[in-house]
């Protein structure tokens, strides 16, 4: 038995993502094949587009899903071969900052969604489909804080499903490196498996000199390739060019997870980097990422877990330590002692609450800016009534209006948002604490 599956980004942002229109009908006409049993996509941003692209494939794919959370929508959507059962939208609690307008993560709330697939062979699977937090994936660490929140809430979902019973499959864009935190939460207290290094077991292995062709075969490189078109005249930094991109994009699968029952075994006979080529009769890429798909085989021998998997955070187990540099210059340093997943927790505990004390001087910083247009915008008022000109009375009224405005969004920004993410942070690695504390009386 085959299972196939893609994760793609398509790059669908209004206004901003150029030449949608062509880029949607040439998927859609690469997708009306049939090649594979799921798809999944993100930054399907505009509801309209995905209407289309499902007339355009509704016959290789009968079954699908848009998701919507946030006030632009998730941009996440699932198709399926299979009969979809269930499904649902996990939001996730932390996805950035109100004052990063541009930055946009906040507003659309990023978000993992799961559709629940009837198969005739595995039974109903859980396939989770996500686009994370897009900020810092080159660290330092405290940059990819709200990522590693929402790994953490991924992970915990997975592991739900697994213990459940059923195949867990996660996917998408994580905009997180290979040796990252939140790719070192869901591998180790998610138990997910790297489906691409499962096939090309020296996926995460340094190498030198590597040509862009040979980091899309051997490492998975789907996003800032040079091979890309819509990379070129983006500022990428050089280290990320001479590696051939970055690899953010991945599908991750676990096996039923139930204590003394046999499972058969799932494996990854193929993954491979796909839709590299330029869209027919124009000469640009599908979009900014290249896609990704992966081939499952399933059998009635119970395989082990693959023991290459490394370099990653949570294996330094079998090292002394493991150190890997980021363009940012921070590194992800674990000792000997640490082992299965509770190196990459204490790793997030410590990110996260260097992260919280950053968000709490920027909470002070805005309280400060409240208090400051607070007292500007009084003296505007009252200043306006002793001004001998009357032009210039509405003036003052305009500037203490602007002031007034700019105190509340900072109020909301920095004070009551500065609570409410405090809040969450402290949940989260209350949460994680816990996790630690169950791992220790369990050994």
């Amino acid at each position: 038995m085959e299972l196939k599956i893609l994760t793609f980004n398509f790059w669908g942002l209004a206004f901003i993502s150029k030449d949608r229109a062509p880029r949607l009908a040439a998927l859609g006409a690469t997708l009306a094949r049939g090649e594979y049993d799921i798809v999944c996509l993100q930054e399907l941003w505009i509801h309209a587009e995905y209407e289309s692209l499902r007339h355009d494939i509704q016959a290789a794919y009968p079954y699908s899903r848009f998701f919507h959370t946030g006030a632009l929508g998730s941009g996440l959507a699932i198709f399926s071969q299979h009969p979809i059962t269930e499904s649902h939208a996990l939001p996730y609690s932390l996805s950035g900052v109100p004052h990063q307008v541009i930055q946009g993560d906040f507003y659309v709330n990023k978000a993992a969604a799961r559709v629940t697939v009837r198969h005739a062979r595995l039974g109903e699977i859980e396939v989770w489909n996500t686009h994370m937090h897009a900020a810092g994936e080159d660290g330092p660490d405290t940059a990819q804080a709200h990522r590693m929140a929402q790994a953490w809430q991924l992970a915990t979902e997975v592991r739900r499903g697994a213990r459940g019973g059923r195949y867990v499959f996660a996917m998408g864009d994580f905009n997180s490196q290979p040796w990252s935190i939140p790719i070192a939460l869901l591998r180790g207290y998610g138990g997910l498996r790297d489906s691409f290094v499962e096939a090309h077991p020296q996926a995460n292995d340094p190498l030198p000199n590597i040509s862009a062709t040979q980091a899309l075969e051997n490492v998975g490189m789907t996003c800032d390739s040079p091979l890309n078109t819509w990379s070129q005249g983006k500022p990428i930094p050089p280290n990320v060019t001479s590696a051939g991109g970055k690899r953010l994009d991945y599908i991750f699968y676990t096996p039923p997870l139930i204590q003394g029952h046999a499972q058969r075994g799932l494996r990854c006979s193929a993954s491979k980097v796909v839709l590299t080529e330029h869209i027919p009769g124009r000469e640009m890429s599908y979009s900014d990422h290249f896609g990704l798909a992966s081939t499952f085989m399933l059998s009635d021998e119970p395989n082990p877990r693959p023991a290459s998997q490394a370099p990653l955070l949570l294996d330094s187990a079998s090292e002394s330590s493991f150190v890997a540099p980021t363009a940012g210059g921070s590194v992800y340093e674990l000792q000997r002692a640490d082992s299965g997943s509770d190196g990459a927790i204490r790793a997030a505990i410590t990110a996260l609450h260097a992260y919280g004390q950053l968000a709490r001087a920027r909470t002070l910083r805005f309280s400060a800016l409240v208090l400051t247009c607070i007292v500007a915008a009084v003296g505007l008022t009252v200043g306006s009534a002793w001004q001998p000109k009357a032009w210039i009375q509405p003036i003052f009224t305009l500037l203490a209006f602007a002031l007034g405005a700019f105190g509340a969004t900072m109020l909301y920004a920095g004070w009551l948002w500065g609570r409410w993410e405090k809040g969450l942070l402290d949940e989260v690695t209350s949460e994680m604490e816990e996790a630690l504390r169950a791992n220790e009386e369990a050994r």
